[in-house]
């Protein structure tokens, strides 16, 4: 009988080694005194399980499920940005234009 309704926003990142290396110590996978090759071997797995998840999330079948893409034209990330929103495509473009949307 709960009226809400529950929207997912994806935001597809593209992540590089240094952020995934750094993820790895925020969350205790590794530390500060970590070997270089044992972090190397470990960064495949993160990204690998950062996508699993991803994967599930989309595989769930949610309704209102919108991904924002990083590397997407701004008018593709418009429309889902809108929607996710509930804002006019117009305000939506303005915010995906934004330059830092998908900085760190």
């Amino acid at each position: 009988a709960d009226r809400a309704t529950t929207r997912f926003l994806e935001v597809s990142c593209e992540f590089c080694d240094d952020y995934l290396a750094g993820h790895a110590r925020r969350t205790g996978l590794a530390s500060g005194t970590t070997p270089p090759g044992t972090l190397a071997r470990l960064l495949p797995t993160i990204r690998a399980d950062i996508a699993h998840e991803g994967d599930r999330i989309r595989d769930a079948g949610f309704a209102h499920f919108h991904i924002l893409r990083q590397g997407a034209a701004v008018e593709e990330n418009a429309v889902p940005l809108a929607a996710f929103l509930s804002i006019p495509v117009e305000t939506a473009r303005e915010i995906a234009a934004t330059d830092y949307l998908f900085a760190d």
